[in-house]
């Protein structure tokens, strides 16, 4: 018996990304532009699909697995460029400069935009958070970050996950009494125990990227290493400055945003900043953001 087979109408082009949750947030900056570039809506194939499938701009979204029939049938071409190993090893210039620079896109001065969309489930989700802690909330991620090699994540990190957290956590905590504090992280990440018994503390954990995506949307600000927060908190739907501790190991002029304070480790060897100091940068983020909400009322 003779079968004939239905293709899809119109193909489109697939964009691979590779590595981390932040690279692939990062590449939501770019979708816009992509889609007006190829006159159609595109495709991704990621390790994280779920943070491209509810943007209108995206036809598919599918993770790294694809067979070659599904690549015939559905696409018209596919592009790879990674920018780790382009311009950007130069150490000169913003990881979205050098990705346009590879996929022949024009530069912008929006670097400090990306696109996630959410879903039902992550909007249930926040609605639920707010109902049991009843206050605003103050995000925080203070280890992670992409695993480079061998069997302890934490261990391997350690350059780029923060020291002594819970005297920052805790500075954080006395002085933001109107703030619950969300701490965001996996299963594997070590805090200190003791973090865990302030009054106003709650943890997020395992949860899937559109959960923390909504999540960081409603914040009222963050502090964190550099990790997938500082990125989410760029939505153009909910943009969420904060502040971002940095380590050696990468730095704010290539794979940062300006609408955050980013502070730079005391200490070469990990992460670990003076509490008064990250205190002071996240009280004048709050206190802009209700200044501009009274004048907003007023009006």
């Amino acid at each position: 018996m003779n079968i004939a087979k239905i293709y899809p109408k119109n193909k489109t082009p697939l964009f691979i990304i590779e590595n981390g949750i932040g690279k692939c947030v990062l590449f939501s900056n770019m979708l816009k532009d992509l889609s007006q570039a190829y006159e159609s809506k595109i495709s991704v194939a990621s390790p994280y699909p779920d943070l491209f499938k509810f943007n209108p701009i995206i036809a598919s979204s599918l993770n790294m697995a694809l067979n070659k029939d599904v690549i015939k049938d559905y696409f018209s071409n596919v592009i790879y460029s990674d920018p780790y190993k382009s311009d950007y090893l130069k150490q000169e210039e913003h990881i979205l400069t050098s990705w346009r620079r590879c996929l022949n896109l024009t530069f912008t001065d929006y670097l400090d935009e990306v696109e996630i969309y959410t879903d039902q489930k992550a909007k249930n989700y926040y609605q639920q958070v707010i109902q049991k802690i009843g206050k605003k909330y103050i995000i925080f991620q203070l280890k992670g970050g992409n695993v480079v090699g061998g069997s302890s994540r934490n261990d391997l990190m350690i350059q780029r996950n923060y020291i002594d957290e819970y005297d920052l956590v805790k500075a954080v905590h006395d002085n933001f009494t109107d703030h619950y504090l969300m701490c965001i992280k996996t299963n594997i990440d070590e805090y200190d125990d003791r973090i865990d018994k302030l009054d106003r503390i709650c943890t997020v954990e395992n949860e899937p990227l559109l959960i923390i995506q909504e999540l960081v949307n409603h914040c009222s600000t963050f502090f964190s290493i550099d990790s997938c927060v500082q990125h989410m908190a760029c939505n153009k739907l909910h943009p969420k400055p904060g502040v971002v501790l940095w380590s050696t190991l990468t730095n704010p002029t290539q794979i940062g945003h300006t609408i955050h304070h980013n502070l730079q480790s005391d200490i070469a060897e990990y992460v670990k900043l003076d509490a008064k100091d990250v205190v002071e940068k996240l009280g004048e983020i709050i206190s802009a953001k209700n200044k501009s909400t009274s004048q907003y009322i007023t009006k």
